[in-house]
């Protein structure tokens, strides 16, 4: 059996192969237009905009509107004015992103501390359509 493997990878088929065995062809890869394709939605007059929640204005709650003072903003704005708000009163440790909350923060939020990063996620209940 070894001979016969031997005596086969030694043959003139397998140094030389023919042109067909050189040039595989496979199957392409999806492109990016592909992928855009698959996001048209169903009657394809308008592509999905990502990211299209955060355009949408909602109306704020009484205890967010405490701090922002805007009875609509969309979430994006609401979290940076968040931020902004915490800046400003020194309520955020430096080498830390947590920040300590003032009594309207603790009003809006219901905590003691506050993850900077977890801001987008705690505003949601004080957003409504």
């Amino acid at each position: 059996m070894a001979a016969l493997i031997r005596i086969c990878l030694s043959s003139a088929f397998f140094r030389n192969p023919p042109s067909s065995f050189t040039r595989l062809s496979l199957p392409a890869l999806p492109t990016r237009r592909d992928w855009l394709s698959l996001s048209v939605r169903a009657n394809n007059d308008t592509r999905r905009v990502p990211g299209q929640a955060q355009l949408i204005k909602m109306k704020t709650k009484p205890e967010l509107r405490a701090i922002i003072g805007v009875p609509e903003i969309t979430s994006e704005e609401a979290a940076q004015r968040i931020r902004d708000y915490i800046i400003q009163n020194n309520l955020k440790n430096r080498n830390d992103s947590v920040a300590i909350c003032d009594e309207k923060l603790k009003k809006l939020f219901g905590k003691e501390c506050v993850d900077m990063f977890d801001i987008p996620e705690l505003l949601i209940p004080h957003l409504e359509k």
